[in-house]
């Protein structure tokens, strides 16, 4: 998707006479908040002055501080722990947080006809605050929940599927279990599951951090038919017309969809140049004065990218 951003980018830039041109520069941050924080270094030292991604809250966190020191404005395709919710500073998120997302969820889950929830989360920034922001709203739609944080590098699970089960038999029936993952805990967290007879005959349900992902569909498939599915909830910007050409340019390179979050990306590319191109500096500091403008009059394939005072998208819609 930022390929693409950087080809019609500089498109763009040649057909109106612009000095600027844009070079994508990528590391691979895995993840990892350590090694985010490595990275963000890395192209610090090579004069970086503004960054796509990182994609994990926790990464957003661990680079938050040297960014900020360095004026190095981050732009995240898909952070969304209402903890970074945070205004003046040089962290920028093309997504709503999830504030919004919990309450999408605790829908989808109360709809579905389940009165209470057993929720297992990713012990990080990102997992605790859309365990947070769901149980909130759950609660408030009459529902009751009890959650289980896990360490996301363990690698044996099977104490915490074993503690999610008994606080499922404590709920009692109608009770759903909600997964708050990515793709490699969320394999060994359903792996686990699977072995347990109380979470194997029940309801499970996820979020934006396994959905789409044919990684799970691989190499838990089977376990994930057995539990009925996992309906989970993403961020789905509206279809538009440049959406349509960006959806068909991507399938022509990569024969797949792109996921919602690749899309922000591509818009958050186009927002950094136009902040360039429209102050005339490649300054981090100028870029994150410009970006909230930039952003309220931009409409990209993801639709309008206005942000909130918190330098956050302040709207949304989710599937």
């Amino acid at each position: 998707a930022l390929e693409l951003a950087v080809q019609d980018i500089n498109a763009f830039a040649e057909s109106v006479g612009s000095p600027f041109r844009f070079k994508l520069l990528v590391e691979d941050t895995a993840t990892s908040p350590e090694q985010a924080r490595a990275k963000i270094q890395v192209l610090a030292a090579q004069g970086v002055q503004a960054i796509v991604g990182p994609m994990a809250s926790s990464e957003v966190s661990s680079v938050k501080q040297f960014a900020d020191a360095n004026k190095i404005v981050i732009i995240s395709q898909s952070s969304t722990a209402p903890s970074l919710a945070i205004p003046g500073d040089y962290i920028f998120r093309v997504v709503p947080n999830d504030n919004y997302q919990g309450r999408a969820l605790a829908r989808l889950v109360w709809s579905s006809g389940f009165k209470s929830a057993v929720v297992i989360y990713r012990n990080d920034a990102w997992g605790k605050g859309l365990y947070d922001s769901f149980t909130a709203r759950f609660q408030e739609l009459g529902g009751r929940v009890a959650g289980i944080p896990y360490d996301p590098n363990a690698q044996d699970l099977s104490g915490e599927a074993a503690r999610l089960a008994q606080q499922a038999a404590a709920l009692g029936p109608d009770t759903a279990v909600v997964l708050v993952s990515f793709e490699d805990d969320g394999i060994r967290v359903i792996q686990a599951a699977a072995q347990n007879p109380t979470l194997a005959h029940l309801k499970w349900f996820g979020t934006d951090g396994v959905a789409l992902s044919t990684k799970l569909t691989d190499q838990v498939g089977a376990q994930l038919v057995a539990l009925g599915g996992l309906p989970c909830t993403i961020f789905q910007p509206a279809g538009n017309p440049q959406q349509s050409r960006f959806v068909e340019a991507f399938l022509k390179k990569m024969n797949e969809y792109p996921h919602s979050y690749a899309m922000n990306a591509y818009d958050a590319a186009w927002l950094i140049a136009l902040a360039v191109m429209t102050t005339g500096q490649y300054n981090g500091e100028t870029i994150a004065k410009a970006l909230p403008t930039i952003a309220q009059h931009y409409y990209g394939v993801t639709g309008n990218t206005a942000l909130d005072q918190n330098g956050d998208r302040s709207a949304g819609d989710y599937a």
